[in-house]
């Protein structure tokens, strides 16, 4: 699915309520963004779930499953701010681009790596360091391309719904992350 960014805001705004928080998502730009950005942090959350099981599984000891985590914040501390400066210099498109297929070898090769039976404790903490680097590269581009695809009027509603999607993934995420590992441990308890 390719998703056409204008040049700048929309000129023309559908027919919705104007103090309504749903209608940026009136937008199909916008609401093409909101969808990906949605699903993406599903993903996102879940394969934080998967990550962090799946280190309990290659070691027992309580550091390296908590070095785990911390890596995966570090990486955004250390790349958030010129991240931020560089969505603001660079083609926001391309950029986006890019940290999608980062992100998508680095999960790939993780996953090529566990289903070989290779993969290794220190090598889960540079693959979760190397995907918070993308991820950190990727969060300030979905902040901007939201004020491009909505015109100022709609442009707090479009935040809102932002922070909705967040939170919506932030519960959701973790759950179905859970409830995949679940049935994942079932399917292997019946071979």
């Amino acid at each position: 699915m390719s998703v056409r960014m204008p040049p700048g805001p929309p000129t023309t705004v559908p027919k919705v309520s104007a103090g309504s928080t749903w209608a940026p998502l009136a937008f199909p730009t916008f609401r093409a963004l909101w969808i990906a950005g949605l699903v993406s942090d599903i993903g996102a959350w879940m394969h934080g779930v998967g990550e962090g099981w799946l280190m309990t599984s290659l070691t027992t000891s309580p550091r390296t499953v908590a070095l785990l985590q911390a890596v995966d914040g570090a990486a955004f501390f250390v790349v958030a701010l010129p991240a931020g400066a560089l969505a603001d210099i660079v083609d926001r498109k391309r950029l986006a681009i890019g940290a999608q297929i980062w992100l998508c070898i680095c999960a790939g090769l993780m996953a090529c790596l566990a289903a070989a039976g290779a993969l290794r404790p220190l090598w889960l903490i540079g693959f979760a360091f190397a995907m918070g680097i993308g991820s950190a590269l990727d969060e300030p581009l979905w902040q901007a391309l939201t004020a491009e695809a909505v015109p100022r009027s709609s442009l707090t509603a479009a935040v809102t719904l932002g922070g909705v999607s967040m939170n919506l993934a932030r519960s959701l995420g973790p759950a179905l992350g859970g409830s995949s590992l679940r049935s994942q441990a079932r399917r292997q308890s019946l071979r």
